[in-house]
Parts: C-alpha cells; structure tokens; sequence
C-alpha cells in the first residue's frame, strides 16, 4: 500500500499481507491518501481508486466519480513521480 501524507513529506511504502482486513494509522494532523496495490514476485497488479483522510473527518469513502478519480489519480502520480525520484 502506498501512503502519501498530504503535506508534502516522502511516500510511504506499507507491505501488508495478503491476508489484511485492515489497516490503522495515526494522522498527525495532516491529510493521507491510500492507494492499494497488488504485488506478486516483484510485479505490480491492478490497485483501488485512491482513498484520502483528513483529520476531524470520521467517515471517508473510496467512492470517487469518475473525474474525481483523475484528479486524485493525477495528483498521485505526481506525487509518485517526485518520490521515486529522491
């Protein structure tokens, strides 16, 4: 799983296992997103839309439109972009 903290710090890479129902992580304050992804022998699969989390907010829905998903896909892979960079 990918974790991108909303403030502009580093990505963070969560191996989970395949077996995992859910995942908990404390915000500090600052926004995430959380794209899902499946790996296999180092190969990339297919991912969920991109869920976000905000402080103060107890409910977040992965239940994008259509352009919403582009927008966040879009912001995301900039975000991918700078960080495999670094």
């Amino acid at each position: 799983m990918l974790v991108l903290p909303l403030d502009g710090s580093a990505a963070i890479l969560v191996s989970l296992p395949g077996t995992a129902r859910t995942y908990t992580r404390p915000l500090g304050g600052v926004g995430h997103c959380f794209l899902l992804s499946t790996a296999k022998a180092g190969f990339a699969g297919g991912n969920t839309d991109p869920v976000c989390a905000s402080p103060g907010h107890s409910t977040v829905s992965g239940s994008l439109g259509a352009s919403q998903t582009l927008q966040a896909l879009d912001g995301l892979a900039g975000r991918l972009r700078g960080a495999l960079a670094e």
